[in-house]
């Protein structure tokens, strides 16, 4: 079930499972600010549909009021469509996939819904199926979201962008997931894209099997990220990076603070091979450790072995 998710006021502060409010640069907004903009922008909906009720009736008479009351169901039908957004969308980082796919359907699939609130169902939706491994009915529904989609360059449109590459990657169209990153261009200043842009990056490059990014670009990535609990992700591919850079040293470290963050499903869903990655990595060291320490042992032995021997 979906349970209790808390919303956290920055990124760094997020949980592989907790919310944040990103506003269209994909700058990541307090919930102090959000319950305000929320507020106030509710409030003023209502204060236009009691204006059209005022003036319809002044100038109308009963015709002009019930055209002020259509107005105001129209206004309450969306306001439960954003709740069922909200609800799908928690849902969703609680793992609880049937739940998730029930509300963003009855957002979807509603009449009279604006674009932009059903491109973030059919994402929602997408998210659903990619985290049950079918990236081409996930891909199908992303690009479905995207052609909604009026404002290409803000914030959630450039991260729906990022996800349809990662999903072409999954599918091993290479060509095709670059030509979107080559698309999208720089990211939106903000964190939330940041990080959505550089997971997106090293992604397809680890999907590919090789990176040219320079040590310093790594670096400067690995200090972005280090900050953010939610970042699993592009640690782990950072780590993978420095790897294949033949920094051990560094992909120790950061594939070990994957392995601290790892959010369960939400990345061994969207990302099985990245997941099997970390994990067979870790079964590694452990075999290197054991037969360091049966080494040690044996070395241990030997000098007793061969004083029993003299």
């Amino acid at each position: 079930m979906s349970g209790t998710v808390r919303v956290a006021d920055t990124l760094a502060d997020a949980g592989p499972r907790d919310l944040v409010h990103v506003d269209g640069k994909g700058r990541v907004r307090s919930r102090a600010r959000a319950q305000a903009l929320t507020v106030g922008y509710w409030g003023l909906v209502s204060t236009l549909v009691g204006i059209e009720a005022y003036l319809g009736y002044a100038l109308l008479g009963w015709p002009g009021l019930s055209i002020a009351a259509a107005l105001g169901g129209w206004v309450g039908w969306v306001f439960t469509r954003v709740g069922h957004l909200k609800g799908g969308v928690r849902s969703l980082v609680s793992s609880d996939l049937e739940g998730a796919e029930a509300h963003f359907e009855r957002v979807a699939h509603a009449r009279l819904v604006p674009r932009h609130l059903k491109a973030r169902a059919l994402a929602g939706l997408a998210g659903v199926a990619r985290v049950r491994g079918d990236d081409a009915l996930a891909l199908e529904r992303i690009r479905r979201a995207i052609a909604l989609s009026r404002r290409p360059k803000a914030a959630l449109a450039q991260t729906a962008r990022h996800h349809e590459a990662q999903l072409l990657a999954r599918l091993d169209r290479h060509e095709e997931a670059r030509a979107v990153l080559e698309e999208i261009g720089e990211p939106a200043p903000g964190e939330y894209v940041r990080l959505s842009h550089h997971t997106t990056e090293l992604y397809l490059a680890f999907r590919a099997g090789r990176h040219a990014l320079s040590d310093d670009a790594l670096h400067e990535r690995a200090s972005f990220a280090l900050p953010i609990t939610a970042a699993a992700p592009l640690l782990a591919l950072l780590g993978w990076a420095f790897s294949e850079r033949g920094d051990d040293e560094m992909a120790e470290l950061l594939v070990g603070e994957a392995r601290d963050r790892h959010p369960g499903e939400l990345l061994s869903g969207p990302m099985p091979d990245l997941d099997r990655w970390m994990r067979e990595g870790a079964r590694v060291a452990l075999e290197d450790e054991a037969d360091e320490a049966e080494a040690h042992v044996e070395r241990a032995r030997a000098p007793r072995a061969e004083r029993h021997g003299a």
